[in-house]
């Protein structure tokens, strides 16, 4: 008997943040996809939970449970730690989950403790933005590519992460011949398919934004009339650009003279750019003001909105919502803040729920928060975070310690090993709600897809009926999603993400940042943007590394997404994640003695895990390691590498730039003898 049901009409894809509007017909994808979309609806057909499970103790077996009894154990939870409660959601979810999460967490539960993945991506961006215009809105939609005379990719390999849009721009060379400019610390296949690449240390970033800055004002290719009128501080952001020489930008950023040169001119030059980023500029201890350093070129060559302009693209589909929703721990929807006591009475008087004026603690902070007994619950809704966070060792200590709630579609996600209480929810194409994209469009997610047999409920259900339980009938009483809808278009009116008149595919506040043809309006309160000052700050310089220490950069690749917990249920897929992978620059392999297709160890902080080196052209002393690596094809996850530093403004994790030790050849025979136990499937 068929156990799902697939039927005919359009699909909301649920991997990147270009978030494509796919057909599906005789349950084949139809249309424009990427290898990914093209493999949306397998998937949801693989290890999929149906029922609640709950054990008493984590080291015995999951029982199958009613949703009555999930529930009492969860009151039971939340009465018991109640203040000592996290909550930690995803991109993943639609709008709808997200604002009721979201209510619940700030109106019920009331210690603002609730972060999203996308904190792992995004918080850079939406950080650097809030600094700079006064509101987190991306100033470029994809329409505006088609305009520019220049893209510049930096630090994103969009060819493999978002590769409709880069297609997009591939098309617009072949017809308009614009050009494609590519900087990144290793040739991507973004790099290989660019007019131009140039080739940067990891880190390095805002030594040579500074140094544009420099040049482009000392040779007055600035446009000092629109600084004047619509921007501040920016006679102290030049003086910190002052600081750096053309010998730093060579020394720290490995960048020849003739490179450098050549985007000196480009800003220079009166054609329209487009500079397209991603996590190599987010995942970093200075991410905020690498972030800030891109914008500071913009702004000062007003290059910002119609003329070009900073394209951030979000990691996942529906990441934007989260920020209109407020799904971090000091903000509240509609862009408004948790310390904003206008903001916070504004919420309270809507939502008929009283607001904590204390933000909550981030992931990161959070997992310190347990392992210090300041924190005892956790309920982790779609995602994985034993694979997707820093420093895993860290994190493995805090999840045995917590009580874990996992609210997931999958049975087999690596994070259930923590799990005391398992809740099985829909994934997008099961339910009814909406995105919105890295540009700020809109999209209605529809149900095409049906699994039989299945007690799982909407992930907005499963909380409001918590909610419920706990007092809050009138505030959770949601018939559907398109009530909740109904409630966040209310909520966000005459806001910057205001929805009332937007339809399936349009744009948000399509023409940010201008009120008209002429003006320019940012947020902040002058109605000007800021300049900042773009600090340069790295943990350990490349120059100061011994023999064997190398950067390690870690990200994604192909046909591998994030924590690999969907893509790995691809068959297609398999042959392209089985074997752990590390790139490495030619001249490094010989050094070690090491061959393409050779083994070799990583090792930090006394864990080791063997990988496979492939030959690339990245940096000398720098290697790169997809991350989407789950317990059975690795003994130690790939983020068990990563450092858990974060930005300081941010708050995001640095994984762009982790100090770790390459040991030469591996020796087989000396490691079955000391490890007979502790290999598993293609560990080796």
């Amino acid at each position: 008997m068929k156990k799902y049901f697939v039927q005919n009409g359009s699909l909301q894809c649920s991997y990147c943040g270009v978030g494509c509007n796919l057909t599906v017909n005789n349950s084949k994808i139809r249309g424009k996809k990427c290898a990914k979309g093209a493999n949306l609806i397998e998937p949801l057909k693989h290890n999929r939970l149906t029922k609640p499970l709950y054990r008493t103790n984590k080291n015995s077996k999951f029982k199958e449970i009613s949703w009555d009894e999930a529930y009492e154990i969860l009151i039971n939870a939340i009465s018991k730690f109640s203040e000592k409660s996290y909550f930690y959601i995803s991109g993943q979810l639609q709008m709808e989950d997200m604002y009721v999460i979201n209510k619940f967490v700030k109106g019920v539960i009331k210690n603002n403790n609730i972060d999203a993945n996308s904190r792992l991506c995004v918080a850079t961006l939406g950080t650097a933005q809030r600094m700079a215009f006064g509101v987190d809105l991306t100033p470029v939609t994809f329409d505006d590519i088609d305009e520019s005379d220049v893209v510049i990719f930096w630090g994103s390999n969009a060819a493999i992460n978002h590769p409709i849009l880069f297609d997009k721009v591939r098309k617009l060379k072949k017809e308009k011949h614009i050009k494609i400019i590519t900087i990144d610390p290793y040739e991507t296949i973004t790099a290989k398919k660019s007019d131009i690449f140039i080739q940067i240390n990891a880190g390095s970033d805002t030594v040579l934004f500074n140094y544009i800055l420099k040049k482009l004002a000392k040779r007055n290719f600035i446009d000092q009339n629109f600084i004047n009128k619509y921007t501040t501080n920016f006679e102290e952001t030049l003086k910190e650009a002052k600081k750096y020489s053309l010998n730093d930008v060579k020394h720290i950023c490995g960048i020849e003279k003739e490179d450098i040169n050549t985007l000196i001119e480009l800003f220079a030059s009166n054609k329209k750019i487009i500079t397209i980023f991603a996590m190599g500029l987010n995942q970093s201890m200075n991410g905020t003001y690498k972030t800030l350093g891109l914008i500071n070129l913009h702004l000062a060559t007003k290059r910002i909105g119609k003329k070009g302009g900073v394209l951030g693209l979000t990691g996942q589909p529906n990441a934007y919502s989260g920020r209109i929703i407020g799904y971090y721990p000091q903000m509240l929807p509609g862009f408004r803040s948790i310390t904003n006591e206008k903001d916070r009475e504004f919420v309270q008087n809507f939502w008929n729920l009283d607001i904590n004026e204390k933000p909550g603690v981030s992931i990161t902070e959070a997992i310190d928060e347990i392992l210090k007994d300041n924190i005892n619950f956790m309920w982790i809704v779609a995602t994985n975070p034993i694979v997707s966070l820093p420093n895993t060792t860290k994190v493995n200590k805090a999840l045995k310690k917590a009580f874990v709630v996992v609210q997931d579609i999958y049975d087999n996600i690596d994070t259930l090993e923590y799990a005391n209480l398992v809740l099985p929810s829909f994934s997008n194409g099961e339910k009814l709600g909406h995105m919105v994209n890295s540009e700020r469009r809109l999209r209605v997610c529809k149900k095409i897809f049906s699994i039989q047999n299945t007690q799982a409920k909407e992930d907005w259900k499963i909380f409001s009926e918590v909610a419920q339980k706990l007092g809050y009938e009138k505030q959770f009483n949601y018939k559907n999603s398109n009530e909740i809808f109904n409630e966040i278009k209310e909520f966000l009116k005459s806001t910057d993400a205001d929805l009332e008149n937007i339809k399936n595919g349009e744009i948000i506040n399509k023409q940010h940042p201008f009120e008209n043809e002429d003006e320019y309006i940012f947020r902040h309160e002058d109605k000007k943007a800021k300049f900042i000052p773009a600090i340069f700050d790295v943990y350990k310089p490349l120059y100061e590394l011994s023999k064997k220490e190398f950067i390690l950069i870690s990200g994604r690749i192909k046909h591998t997404w994030n924590s690999g917990t969907k893509t790995n249920k691809v068959k297609s897929f398999k042959k392209f994640y089985e074997t752990p992978i590390c790139l490495m620059n030619e001249k490094d392999m010989k050094k070690l003695n090491l061959k393409h297709n050779d083994k070799l160890v990583l090792k930090r902080k006394g864990i080791s895990q063997v990988f496979t080196v492939i030959k690339s052209n990245i940096r000398k002393k720098h290697i790169y390691i997809p991350f989407g690596y789950g317990r059975a094809f690795v003994r130690h996850y790939v983020n068990s590498f990563i450092n858990d530093r974060v930005d300081p403004f941010s708050k995001e994790p640095d994984f762009k730039y982790s100090i770790v030790k390459v040991n030469k050849k591996f020796d087989f025979k000396k490691f079955f003898k000391k490890n007979k136990n502790i290999c598993v499937k293609n560990d080796i």
